[in-house]
């Protein structure tokens, strides 16, 4: 039997407005060790943050397949890991997570949605919409 705060957590999950959801996992120290994002299109995220190093490491399973390899980012840097680019702003910040949409909306747009988790656990939300590539060939164009 543990008395030690950092063997007790408490999960906090929330709905988000993108149709996903986000769960934080704080130990008893009320230190977030983990974040685990589902993505309105099915994907997962999964963040365990190392307050001691302040490393993130990130693991990415795609809807309906394995987990990827997960990277190791270190604090004020970024990396992706499938669709979702991770920046780790530890340790006076918290984690950012930027997702890609698969495909192209009928507007001729793609999406990227944008989770923010500080070192509180408040949550961020954000969509940006890109258009699409330009085409640079050459029959695409007429006169």
């Amino acid at each position: 039997l543990s008395v030690e705060p950092t063997d007790y957590y408490v999960t906090t999950t929330t709905k988000d407005p993108d149709g996903g959801t986000t769960s934080t996992k704080k130990n008893g120290n009320d230190v977030i060790t983990t974040i685990d994002k589902t993505w309105s299109d099915g994907d997962q995220t999964h963040v365990e943050l190392d307050h001691t190093t302040n490393v993130i490491t990130v693991t990415e399973t795609p809807k309906g397949a394995a987990a990827l390899t997960p990277i190791t980012i270190a604090a004020g840097q970024s990396g992706t890991s499938g669709k979702t680019t991770a920046t780790n702003d530890l340790p006076d910040g918290g984690v950012e997570l930027t997702h890609a949409s698969a495909g192209t909306s009928t507007d001729g747009t793609r999406s990227t949605d944008t989770t923010t988790v500080d070192n509180s656990g408040n949550r961020t939300y954000g969509k940006t919409q890109v258009p699409d590539a330009v085409s640079v060939t050459a029959s695409d164009y007429y006169v």
